[in-house]
């Protein structure tokens, strides 16, 4: 199971009312006005970070520089500045191929210490589920210590895996002057949160990680940031990948290493498997939550299709080579001739459902993030040592094959009563100590959202974990879903009401057309990028 788009989105059948909380939010506003949420009258807090205490080395520079350099940690050339939904150029991180070296920032951010620092306050926390509990538990044992350390208490609530309800809980506490003090996530960004106006700017705290521990990893600043500003605390990188049985592999004399493209994937699943030994290649369900939505969106994506243009303005989804992408990844389920790749029970598998059928050694080939092969490696599961990690392959729309990755972030409500909690608590979290038990617990779930964090033998410890990074590192900071446009509430919004799975159920389970269901689903789209204010026409 994979923390993705569908458990940050709003929830499926609220699109309307949130879009018209969204417009009145938004409203004719210019693309440099501060967000607004729903009802508010004043922008959300600016600078909160700056009740926080910097060492000198950072607190001087943020003195100094504005705001608006938080993440120019590096020089990094023009090929790998992107831009953010706000229109603002980012530099991000340069690649290992550039001559521009990225920065790795100055040291350590001290959080405050003491005894008393805080005496008396309770951190109210909002808890991401995570499927790999062991990082879960010790996220949340680390921010018990430090509350504990500074004279603080902390309450966790624990998330649900959808973020519809989320949103809603969130944007409730907010209106109501009565917020969780501090929340954490992981996904592609916190976009609608930020849209409605429900979050601190954390642009001033940002600025002084990034001058702690050096430059963001590519995908961090189109996520967390809008107009300039960060909203959400970068914490960690995460980058799916695709996993396959070497030992399968080999039986019938396939490298794994060569499976680079989608066609290459499908034959070698059909090749390994064997229902008579509960053998099945192709584990992949179009219909289950995260996983089906982001398996469809980025076969799309290879054929050189997608749902919005460059602008994140308009739906362009029904065009001859989204059509083309869907007739390849539907004739995987209609096809007889790929029955016998097809696991027992996909149709109904839900998102942890390809991670079991992993663990259980009943599938040869799947795509997760990594908390399925940490899984297996912390459990000492013998399909560890079984697993080949591939990058995502490509396909006939693209040169390269779209990598990119996720983000885990930390995010303070706009009128969080103990905003300075929450900021001292995520810098003593992105201290080298904490972090580094965290990812080394996480075998390769978590990944370094800051240069210097890659500065540690650790990630030689796995030759597999130079896969991720080069996913992580990828400069065009594909940020899956929204390809090739910025990160969009629109998006968000088709991803909530399952658009694509209701599609491909339309195809495979009611025999209809592709170019007719992609046309269908194309006007649906369309429909909710308008209860968002995207006019289409």
């Amino acid at each position: 199971m994979r923390t993705t788009v569908s458990r940050r989105t709003i929830l499926a059948g609220t699109a309307a009312s949130v879009g018209a909380a969204l417009l009145a939010a938004c409203g004719g506003s210019k693309a440099t006005d501060t967000p607004k949420a729903a009802g508010a009258t004043t922008p959300p807090t600016t600078g909160a970070a700056g009740a926080t205490t910097a060492p000198a080395s950072s607190a001087a520079a943020a003195a100094t520089k504005p705001a608006s350099s938080a993440v120019s940690a590096t020089t990094a050339p023009a090929a790998t500045t992107s831009t953010t939904a706000g229109g603002s150029a980012v530099a991000g991180t340069t690649t290992a191929s550039s001559s521009a070296v990225a920065s790795t920032g100055t040291g350590t951010l001290k959080p405050k210490a003491g005894a008393d620092a805080f005496k008396g306050k309770n951190l109210s926390y909002f808890q991401k589920v995570q499927y790999y509990k062991a990082v879960q538990d010790g996220i949340g044992n680390d921010i018990k210590d430090y509350t504990k350390s500074v004279g603080a208490s902390v309450d966790i609530s624990v998330q649900s895996t959808d973020a519809g309800p989320n949103v809603q809980k969130v944007q409730a506490g907010v209106q109501a002057g009565n917020p969780f003090d501090f929340a954490d996530d992981i996904g592609v960004s916190p976009q609608q949160l930020i849209t409605l106006g429900l979050l601190t700017d954390v642009t001033d705290l940002t600025k002084q990680l990034t001058d702690a521990y050096g430059a963001l990893m590519p995908i961090v600043p189109s996520g967390l940031q809008q107009n300039g500003k960060f909203w959400a605390i970068p914490f960690f990188t995460s980058s799916d990948a695709w996993f396959v049985r070497k030992d399968w592999c080999a039986a019938k004399g396939i490298d794994p290493a060569t499976l680079d493209t989608y066609e290459k994937c499908r034959d070698a699943a059909l090749a390994i498997s064997d229902p008579s030994k509960n053998q099945f290649g192709w584990g992949f369900s179009p219909y289950a939550v995260g996983d089906g939505p982001q398996l469809i969106s980025h076969v799309v994506n290879s054929w050189g299709g997608s749902i919005q243009d460059k602008t994140g303005t308009k739906v362009v989804f029904n065009s001859p080579e989204t059509v083309a992408g869907i007739t390849f990844l539907a004739d995987i389920y209609t096809n007889s001739k790929y029955k016998n790749m097809l696991p027992t029970g996909f149709e109904s598998w839900d998102g942890s459902g390809n991670n079991t059928a992993w663990l259980n050694g009943t599938i040869g080939m799947t795509a997760n993030a990594f908390t399925m092969y940490a899984k297996s490696k912390d459990d000492k599961n013998p399909v560890f040592d079984k697993t080949f990690v591939l990058q995502r392959p490509k396909g006939p729309g693209v040169k390269e094959a779209l990598r990119g990755g996720q983000l885990g972030y930390f995010y303070i409500p706009k009128g969080a009563k103990n905003a300075d909690l929450g900021m001292e608590t995520a810098k003593y979290m992105l201290q080298p100590e904490q972090w580094f038990a965290l990812a080394k617990q996480a075998n390769g779930l978590i990944l370094p959202a800051y240069e210097s964090q890659w500065k540690n033998d650790f990630w030689k410890s796995d030759p597999n974990f130079a896969q991720l990074e080069g996913q992580v590192r990828d400069p065009s900071g594909y940020n899956q879903q929204y390809y090739p446009g910025p990160v969009s509430p629109g998006v968000d919004g088709v991803f909530a009401n399952k658009v694509l799975e209701d599609m491909m159920a339309a195809i495979i389970r009611k025999g209809q057309k592709v170019a007719d269901a992609v046309k269908d689903a194309d006007d649906q789209m369309k429909k909710i990028f308008e209860q968002f204010g995207l006019k289409q026409s």
